[in-house]
């Protein structure tokens, strides 16, 4: 239970809602390259995972960066040496076949991995507090079946079992206002992420679909609706 409850308040000092966590914008790799979907975290500053469609190549490293190093976002010296000069020029390609050349098609991508990544997080610490108390509550006292017996316990097991009694007792009562408020929590924030998810997913629904389904909706409330009976 501690360790959900550390869990839950990291969660809570770190985390910011803003739109990036659901949906950012992104540029198709130059031909014959596609990035490949993937739920598990990319490599520090490649961007991801491409494969080439004619060769069946597969790298890490953005194709459309050429020999960019993603060093220079943080020390932009390093493509002013000759080496990065050399180094680009050996890869020659069209206008448009580099990431930052403005007749790429920009298209966006929901963040499907970093939500689910929260999501987990946030039901692993739920779970942790949730057990926790649970097995406060159903906690086994040692020697508590033995008052039943007076011809097998002493005073000075009494003591031990009384002591016990009043610790667990203690951790009960004090643990309920947290692990509630634990439990409440985490339940929010993961519906609240589901829901802003599904938002920013319906933000960029095209507005003919989007009446399409309203008028679906619609007529499958107006079909279950109950029927008024018909007055004399």
């Amino acid at each position: 239970m501690p360790l959900g409850m550390c869990l839950l308040a990291f969660y809570a000092s770190k985390h910011r809602i803003r739109a990036s966590l659901f949906e950012h914008f992104n540029t198709d790799p130059p031909q014959p390259w596609k990035k490949m979907l993937s739920i598990l975290p990319s490599w520090f500053g490649t961007g991801g995972t491409f494969k080439n469609r004619d060769t069946g190549e597969i790298t890490v490293w953005d194709p459309g960066r050429r020999a960019f190093p993603w060093q220079a976002h943080y020390n932009p010296f390093i493509i002013c040496s000759r080496q990065y000069m050399t180094a680009f020029n050996t890869n020659p390609g069209s206008c448009t076949s580099y990431w930052g050349h403005s007749g790429r098609n920009m298209k966006t991508e929901f963040r499907i991995r970093a939500t689910l990544h929260r999501l987990s997080f946030l039901s692993l610490a739920t779970f942790l507090v949730c057990k926790g108390y649970w097995h406060i509550i159903t906690y086994n006292l040692p020697g508590f079946n033995d008052v039943n017996n007076p011809s097998t316990i002493t005073g000075e097991d009494l003591a031990r079992i009384l002591r016990i009694l009043r610790f667990w007792q203690g951790f009960l009562f004090s643990s309920f206002f947290p692990a509630v408020f634990g439990f409440i929590y985490g339940v929010g924030c993961m519906g609240s992420m589901l829901v802003l998810f599904l938002r920013t997913v319906w933000k960029h629904v095209p507005q003919e679909e989007k009446d399409q389904i309203m008028r679906d909706h619609r007529e499958w409330e107006r079909r279950n609706a109950p029927r008024e009976a018909n007055p004399p």
